[in-house]
């Protein structure tokens, strides 16, 4: 795994090797190598890994003083 990747959660194994993701309504069965439809989740080693764990989603800079505050 880099260091960007860590184990998803809301995920299973299935009897035949691969592993199904739970976390939408798609149920993305991968196999080796596989990325989901949302090209977020992979199966690496029969585990589901999130390749965008580590990923910074949003950044804002908000003043600490807005409007006139008495």
């Amino acid at each position: 795994m880099s260091n960007k990747e860590s184990e998803a959660v809301l995920w299973e194994s299935t009897p035949e090797g691969a592993a199904r993701c739970r976390l939408c309504a798609r149920y993305c069965c991968l196999r080796e190598g596989e990325l989901g439809r949302c090209s977020v989740r992979l199966n690496r080693n029969g585990r589901l890994v999130s390749r965008t764990a580590a990923a910074l989603a949003a950044l804002n800079l908000d003043p600490v003083e807005k409007k006139p505050l008495f």
